[in-house]
């Protein structure tokens, strides 16, 4: 019995030091751009477009996001076909300005799956990733990502940054609401 109890501590000290080995040092989340007036358009608003545009500026020349670099990584939520296409929309142009590859692998609520998937990518340690996401699911991303008491993403606010800073160990130093300041009429 002590043999298997041995066995099975260092099973989970070896799964905990890579969770711990790959964590990234910032996580930013976004919600896409604007949606159109028509509920049944799955694109971006003209105003959405303008937002994904000036996000390219925000997120490669804003300091205070920079910390840690550029992104390292572009996640942006897929439907696979069935519906909203505003997650690549919007983080297209970043993507495209930076020469990233933009990961679309993962459907709005697969939130365990992106978040186990960005811990364990060793390339990412220490590094920033960006997400763009659906706001009814970005709660539970954010409660995925290891932030305690995460709340509801307003789906009136297209206009603001979660930023989540983690500690070398993988655990969450910090969690801000930041404004985007980017087109006439956004939030302070």
């Amino acid at each position: 019995m002590k043999v298997f109890s041995k066995l099975m501590m260092t099973i989970a000290t070896v799964l905990f030091t890579s969770q711990v080995f790959a964590a990234p040092a910032r996580i930013l989340i976004i919600r896409h751009g604007e949606k159109p007036v028509d509920k049944t358009d799955i694109h971006l608003s003209p105003r959405g477009f303008q937002r994904a545009q000036a996000l390219t500026g925000l997120f490669t020349q804003q300091p205070q996001l920079l910390t840690y670099g550029r992104p390292a990584a572009i996640f942006a939520f897929n439907n696979f076909g069935d519906g909203s296409e505003r997650g690549i929309e919007t983080s297209t142009p970043l993507a495209t300005t930076l020469g990233l590859p933009l990961n679309t692998n993962f459907r709005p609520d697969e939130t365990q799956q992106i978040a186990s998937f960005i811990f364990q990518t060793a390339t990412l340690t220490g590094k920033m990733v960006m997400i763009v996401w659906r706001h009814s699911n970005i709660q539970d991303l954010a409660t995925a990502l290891r932030v305690q008491n995460a709340p509801a993403w307003d789906k009136n606010v297209f206009d603001r940054i979660w930023e989540i800073n983690y500690s070398p160990q993988g655990q969450v130093v910090s969690f801000k609401d930041l404004p985007q300041h980017l087109l006439p009429g956004d939030s302070n």
